[in-house]
């Protein structure tokens, strides 16, 4: 869209002066109220999370507070809750009214871009033309269009939002588009397109050891290295005598079919299996990310009844007997995402790790996982490639007990910080960063039963 167009129409802004409905659930706490609950939500495979409870909560005008109760039970309540109770597991939450910056229609700006998401809109318009849905997002229950352009703003790829007041309903879409006009009756409509876009690289680095050309206008040479630091060295167990080749290319995933065990101990026929993942918390659909940008993490187990032995993607061709792994991309061997803009879209990917554990009774399991840092922060200079933030979660789910699944549903993960990134400049040479937290351990304990207990540490 020209400039002289973009000042013939409205912009939004914001100042301050509307309220808007907060959640801050407290975990190990359960709601004391004088009934059961209002409403109660069991939520499906993909969404047991407190999150989601939460979500449901404020998209409901008339819930006042939420209890979540692993793995899916989800309660609402419309009357103010008494207290609060110490309950393991528990998450619960009041809803707060909070101070925030509503919209309102002003002149649009005269000045040079920056890098703020400043969105020309008009009222009574809809976005032209068919929305690509393999790069957009439907939220329902979505009352105000100042909601559908704070969550743009928040999802650093969304370019452009249409909010519908008859149906209230938001698209996200994460590409520029054209407006145009609609029956000036009714509740209102808008188009939202950013006026003024981000400076990003026109052109990605290539992720390929074998790549040797510099990607255009990129500031630094594509990664072609393996990690600088090695895997985790896991507590109590024996390291194993060969030393992983992590890299991010690999070779074909194990064709080695698992071995069924059954734990004579137990006392029963069935097998004891622990499906271990490593996935991205924008799930395996890379438009989804919040940020541009690059991130390998990888992670490894050891079995402290098979301490000569380790399970992970660098040692694929040797697994021992009591695992299997597996890599969403058959010719890699870590949890790896590259998040581009749209001219490189079709180099964009996202790649997760899978570990089965088998006859793991009685057992005790160490889970080790690290960020694989590339010998640069590329294209840090830019803003929305904080690539840094969006580190993999473990999750962890005992796939043989009747009654335990996810071991925590919000899996685990290193810390991230947006201002702590992967890398800093030394004498105007890359260092990885020494507060950057990268790796952690997880250990399970199975009991004779196939009940587990897992504990987080920072390594």
């Amino acid at each position: 869209m020209r400039l002289q167009t973009i000042l013939t129409l409205s912009f939004l802004v914001l100042t301050a002066g509307e309220l808007q409905r907060k959640i801050k659930p407290k975990g190990g706490k359960a709601c004391v109220h004088g009934k059961v609950h209002d409403v109660l939500i069991k939520l499906g495979p993909e969404n047991q999370r407190v999150g989601k409870c939460k979500e449901k909560c404020l998209l409901d005008d008339k819930c006042v507070a939420m209890q979540f109760k692993p793995p899916k039970r989800c309660s609402l309540w419309y009357t103010p809750i008494d207290s609060m109770e110490s309950a393991e597991g528990a998450y619960c939450g009041s809803v707060n009214l909070v101070d925030v910056e509503p919209i309102k229609y002003t002149d649009a700006p005269t000045t040079s871009p920056t890098y703020e998401k400043d969105f020309v809109v008009e009222p009574y318009t809809k976005c032209a033309g068919d929305i690509n849905w393999n790069r957009a997002k439907l939220l329902e229950q979505y009352t105000h269009v100042s909601q559908c352009q704070r969550r743009c703003k928040k999802m650093q790829k969304c370019k452009s939002y249409q909010w519908n007041g008859r149906q209230n309903t938001c698209i996200l879409i994460k590409y520029k588009v054209q407006s145009e006009a609609v029956p000036q009756t009714g509740p209102t409509r808008v188009c939202g397109s950013i006026a003024i876009t981000t400076d990003a690289p026109t052109r990605s680095p290539v992720i390929a050891a074998s790549s040797t050309k510099a990607p255009t206008k990129a500031p630094v040479k594509a990664p072609t290295k393996a990690p600088v630091k090695s895997p985790v060295a896991l507590p109590d167990v024996v390291a194993n005598t060969k030393a992983p080749s992590v890299s991010l290319g690999g070779v074909s995933a194990s064709t080695k079919a698992p071995a069924m065990y059954v734990n004579d101990d137990a006392g029963s026929s069935d097998v004891c299996t622990l499906r271990a993942k490593l996935v991205f918390p924008f799930g395996d659909d890379i438009n989804d990310a919040d940020f541009y940008g690059y991130h390998a993490d990888y992670f490894q187990v050891e079995n402290t009844a098979d301490p000569e032995t380790v399970c992970g993607g660098a040692y694929k061709d040797e697994l021992p007997e009591w695992c299997t792994y597996e890599n969403s991309n058959p010719d890699k061997d870590t949890a790896y995402f590259a998040s581009l803009d749209d001219a490189f879209a079709a180099d964009e990917t996202v790649d997760t790790e899978t570990i089965h554990i088998f006859n793991a009774s009685g057992g005790t399991f160490t889970f080790a996982v690290s960020h694989l840092f590339f010998d640069e922060d590329y294209y840090s200079e830019y803003q929305g490639w904080e690539d840094h933030v969006l580190a993999a979660v473990l999750k962890i789910k005992n796939m043989t007990s009747k009654t335990q699944n996810q071991l925590n549903p919000e899996g685990w993960s290193h810390p991230t910080d947006i201002k702590t990134p992967t890398h800093i400049l030394d004498g105007g040479k890359w260092k990885v960063n020494p507060d950057y937290q990268d790796k952690f351990v997880v250990t399970v304990t199975c009991d004779d039963g196939c009940q587990c207990d897992a504990s987080y540490h920072l390594a």
